[in-house]
């Protein structure tokens, strides 16, 4: 996935230090263990011992909290390490996330390409970021802009080495809160947690983090059911929105005219579950043809049909599109 041209604003630095500001980011419930049981545990924090001596008593319990935020991260950063070595052959930074991303790709990739679509419409631009009012905005150098509803999703950091969840920040609303919710119901521990930290043997280069980028965002996709998701460069780091950006509407016909290429690049990691995710998403009607070995999709004025062979890679695709062959 790619984004179009931009250059990188100074509102982006103050957006990622406030991101990384101690004070302004709530600690992070402590789980004494990634066991289901023991959701919705409180921290259970060791009562101060009397003193006379001014904050004494609140500095000893910011020292606890603080020592039981590291044991949490040790044990977070533990599990998503041995969750990353026991699937070696899985192209995702954080396998548990992978049934989301593998259900959304078909559909990020599309929204991706009507967001760069729409930049390249404005030709050379910038984009600003505006945190309180919740807004991205593209602008050309003619003054022509793209305004978007931004959702704060995440901060991907190589120096921290972790992702700090936008539903924990005092700027995050209750779309980036839905990560959390099905954190929660499904009891995945790298989405409950405020801070994810990078498995240990993840040592990550720009393009890497890149790449970590668009897989949460298509998670995020996948999550929500919605997007597109937009990727702002900070030096190294990213910041990560999901947008309400006014696109045209995402049709069959679109996707079919689309679909041949996006398939063919290879980047799609399981076709059969991304085409599903897609006319899911959308609520297409689907249905199976040729025993099983394909999809029939339509949306009531087109339909399209992708083919796979035993492993579930495509091996064609065919669509009557508002009345023309593709």
């Amino acid at each position: 996935m790619c984004f179009f041209r931009s250059k990188e604003p100074k509102q982006m630095q103050s957006v990622a230090k406030a991101l990384y500001k101690p004070s302004t980011i709530p600690r992070a419930p402590v789980m004494e263990d990634y066991n289901p049981a023991s959701n919705g545990s409180k921290p259970r924090l060791a009562p101060p011992r009397a003193s006379t001596g001014g904050n004494s008593v609140s500095s000893e319990r910011t020292s606890v909290a603080e020592a039981e935020r590291e044991v949490q991260q040790a044990e977070l950063r533990a599990l998503v390490t041995q969750r990353h070595n026991n699937a070696p052959d899985s192209p995702f930074v954080f396998p548990a996330l992978a049934p989301w991303i593998e259900a959304a790709e078909f559909a990020a990739f599309l929204q991706q390409d009507a967001l760069v679509e729409a930049g390249d419409e404005l030709g050379e631009h910038n984009f600003e970021v505006d945190m309180e009012a919740g807004t991205l905005t593209f602008r050309s150098a003619d003054g022509r802009c793209l305004e978007c509803r931004a959702h704060l999703l995440c901060s991907i950091a190589p120096g921290p080495r972790s992702i700090l969840w936008g539903w924990a920040h005092p700027r995050g609303d209750e779309v980036a809160a839905g990560l959390l919710r099905v954190g929660e119901q499904y009891q995945i521990p790298e989405l409950m947690a405020e801070e994810l930290p990078f498995p240990d043997n993840f040592a990550p280069t720009d393009e890497d983090i890149s790449s970590l980028a668009h897989q949460i965002g298509a998670a995020a996709v996948g999550i929500l059911q919605r997007g597109p998701y937009y990727s702002a460069p900070n030096g190294s780091s990213r910041v990560l929105f999901i947008l309400d950006a006014p696109l045209p509407p995402l049709t069959l016909a679109t996707a079919g005219i689309k679909a041949p290429r996006i398939l063919a690049s290879g980047s799609i990691h399981n076709v059969r579950r991304a085409v599903e995710g897609l006319a899911s998403m959308m609520k297409w009607r689907t249905s199976p043809v040729e025993q099983g070995r394909g999809i029939e999709l339509n949306d009531g004025t087109s339909t399209a049909t992708v083919m796979f062979d035993e492993l579930g890679r495509w091996t064609g695709f065919s669509a009557s599109l508002s009345g023309q062959a593709a």
